[in-house]
């Protein structure tokens, strides 16, 4: 025939065997029980109690569900949000430069007037005319001061905030020093707040007047002038003897 294999026999477990010495034929023996075991084992482990093959675990997969899309949302409101914070900060720091320019611009004007000021102090001197010009009075000795403390009305200009509540810490601890209490005249919603936490602790004497500004998006002359007056007042009756601007 044209194929002579089929007609061939296959060789039998015992034509495997018989060649083999008798200690080969006992280890060949375990091996082949324990593959069955082995095989067994695995069989009755995928059958359950009815006898059908139960199918193999499958892994687990994550559904998707309205709270991905949720959190997605989320996820993308926050980045826009840290944007437009950034742009705000930006913006804060611009305004912050500017009126800072602005003050440097009008610094030689204001040495030249109190330069102007104080020397027509002197020359009035001793003239008898200081009760007729009260605010060129000039105390022999400084017992009350007061400190003005500028700071902004929100936040993203933080460094700016804490260096002038640092200051007026440092300049607080150095009047305590002296044996003097300051009063405190407050601008700005900050250095309001620094009340209750910065500068809270007991190692700060001062004397908080309750006069408070709120600091305007834009400063114009009416909102000075209110602050001035108030400023003057103290002045004129002696409640304080010196004003100093933080």
């Amino acid at each position: 025939s044209s194929r002579p294999f089929l007609n061939e026999k296959l060789p039998t477990f015992g034509h495997l065997v018989n060649p083999l010495p008798n200690m080969a034929r006992g280890v060949f023996g375990l091996a082949l029980v324990a593959f069955g075991l082995v095989s067994l084992n695995r069989y009755w482990s995928a059958v359950d109690f009815v006898g059908q093959v139960s199918p193999r675990p499958r892994a687990e997969k994550l559904v998707r569900c309205a709270g991905d899309k949720a959190l997605k949302d989320r996820w993308n409101s926050v980045g826009k949000t840290g944007k437009l914070t950034d742009a705000m900060r930006l913006v804060a720091a611009a305004k912050v430069r500017s009126a800072q320019t602005g003050v440097e611009k009008a610094r030689p004007f204001s040495d030249e007037l109190l330069s102007m000021i104080k020397g027509l102090v002197k020359k009035l001197k001793g003239t008898g005319l200081e009760a007729d010009l009260p605010m060129l009075r000039v105390p022999e000795k400084v017992n009350n001061i007061g400190i003005l403390m500028i700071t902004g009305q929100r936040g993203l200009c933080g460094p700016y905030n804490a260096f002038v509540i640092k200051k007026v810490q440092a300049r607080i601890l150095d009047l305590n020093a002296q044996g003097l209490t300051p009063k405190l005249f407050i601008v700005g919603r900050k250095g309001f707040q620094a009340l209750t936490t910065r500068l809270q602790t007991e190692k700060y004497t001062y004397n908080y007047t309750e006069e408070f500004w709120a600091m305007p998006d834009t400063i114009k002359a009416k909102d000075s002038t209110e602050i001035a007056e108030t400023l003057e007042n103290y002045f004129l009756s002696g409640e304080v003897d010196k004003i100093e601007i933080a």
